[in-house]
């Protein structure tokens, strides 16, 4: 469904989902890079309307996002 809502302009449900992960994580002082990367790529893909259709972003994103495991 997130990708139905970047597609077509919407928001997504991320913020609901992961920043309160994020938050916890932080306050219990349990690292969640993976997580912070992959909010911060959705919120890309969600300003920038010409990164929705690119694969070639889409590919580079999923990249970081293993980089940070």
């Amino acid at each position: 469904s997130m990708h139905g809502d970047l597609r077509a302009g919407r928001p997504t449900e991320l913020p609901f989902l992961n920043e309160w992960l994020v938050s916890r994580g932080r306050t219990l002082g349990i690292p969640v890079t993976a997580h912070e990367r992959l909010i911060s790529a959705i919120h890309d893909f969600e300003k920038d309307p010409s990164r929705r259709e690119s694969t070639d972003s889409t590919k580079k994103t999923v990249e970081n996002l293993r980089r940070a495991e």
